[in-house]
């Protein structure tokens, strides 16, 4: 990722998320993402309602964002991109 200047691969739920983060997560109608950094731990976005479940699931990382009903999921992306210090750049 670094030699081709990606800062961090984007997943939902899918093939992708279940192949690089061990995590079978269907697609639904409530967005749950992990984020892998270039550099760093992968971080996960989650409905808080989900999140026991996910904490479950987990085979790499630690970290989970949760969102509200109420809350935009893509608004924690956002924050959590710019909490890894990912503000410009390429994502995959």
């Amino acid at each position: 990722m670094v030699d081709n200047k990606i800062e961090a691969l984007y997943f939902d739920g899918g093939t992708g998320m279940h192949y690089f983060t061990g995590i079978r997560w269907g697609r639904s109608e409530r967005m749950m993402a992990a984020i892998i950094p270039a550099r760093g731990e992968v971080k996960y976005v989650s409905p808080a309602f989900e999140a026991e479940r996910v904490k479950e699931l987990m085979t790499i990382g630690s970290d989970i964002r949760v969102w509200e009903e109420h809350e935009s999921p893509y608004k924690q992306v956002a924050l959590t991109f710019k909490d890894m210090g990912i503000k410009t750049g390429n994502i995959g």
